[in-house]
């Protein structure tokens, strides 16, 4: 869009930050923005009409010998919905969008729930082959047994170098939500170079993350008995390379967003209230769990 179209066209590229998210919060604070009686301002129809207010503004007052030129609208994933939807609604104000990787079925009814599991699922296979997705797979089998097993979360916070024992089944399940959010993101980012605007990441991430994983030496020793760690300490080690990369997490805190780039607040309340996204995963066909 930058490098290449814009330039081409002799476009003005404009980059919009989107309401409840960054700076842009109304009222001009977050805390006021964010109490309960206010979250309702937060909604795909007030976004979209947002970017019907800022486009006019820029091609009235800032840009008027843009006036007549084409709004094309881009963006991907949650930006990408936006595009084709303003597109449909708005099509005088906004001639063409690119969606990519956009989910705009992605309700009830309309897509497979387990649709992104099975998809990130098929990554891992492709990049790590079949002894990845079979030690993924395995590694949150067990993993999952020890939820309900409160004489095994000493050995879960060594085995993955928590900050602290689980108090609880829920911070193991928190743990586990954790694992599947790093493999699930690294397909999405599974880019053939360095990036950095997620995590910092390698290049091909998720077949470095396998190659991480198939390394069966035992980093921590977890004790004489009849459970098997390999799977666990295979499932460790791939998805830190999401967290952890550079080495610079001295251990992995479950109460602190693994993400560096990304502040997720605002999308985890417009999907709970505006656009529930149905999301699962069935074992018979992923490495996930349940």
């Amino acid at each position: 869009m930058t490098e290449t179209l814009a330039k081409k066209y002799g476009a003005l590229v404009v980059f919009a930050e989107h309401r409840y998210y960054g700076t842009s919060m109304p009222f001009n604070n977050k805390t006021k923005a964010f109490q309960k009686e206010n979250l309702k301002w937060l909604n795909v129809q007030q976004v979209m009409e947002d970017y019907v207010a800022l486009t006019e503004y820029i091609k009235n007052t800032q840009y008027p010998a843009l006036k007549d030129r084409a709004v094309i609208l881009f963006g991907g994933s949650y930006g990408g919905m936006l595009a084709g939807w303003m597109r449909i609604k708005y099509p005088h104000h906004f001639q063409g969008a690119l969606a990519s990787s956009a989910p705009v079925f992605w309700f009830r009814g309309k897509t497979d729930p387990n649709a992104y599991t099975k998809v990130a699922s098929r990554v891992i296979k492709q990049m790590g082959g079949q002894q990845c997705f079979d030690l993924y797979k395995q590694g949150f089998y067990d993993l999952q047994l020890m939820v309900q097993d409160a004489s095994r979360y000493t050995t879960v916070k060594d085995a993955f170098n928590l900050c602290t024992v689980p108090k609880s089944s829920d911070e193991v399940q928190s743990l586990i939500d954790t694992l599947s959010d790093a493999l699930g993101t690294m397909a999405m980012v599974n880019y053939p170079y360095p990036t950095n605007f997620i995590n910092s990441l390698p290049a091909w991430p998720q077949q470095y993350a396998c190659e991480q994983a198939k390394n069966l030496t035992a980093e921590v020793n977890l004790g004489a008995g009849s459970f098997n760690f390999t799977a666990i300490q295979a499932l460790k080690r791939g998805a830190s390379v999401f967290y952890n990369y550079t080495g610079s997490m001295n251990c992995l805190n479950l109460t602190e967003d693994t993400s560096s780039g990304l502040d997720d607040s605002g999308w985890t309340i417009q999907t709970c209230i505006d656009m529930p996204m149905p999301m699962g995963d069935d074992p018979s066909d992923t490495c996930f769990t349940w």
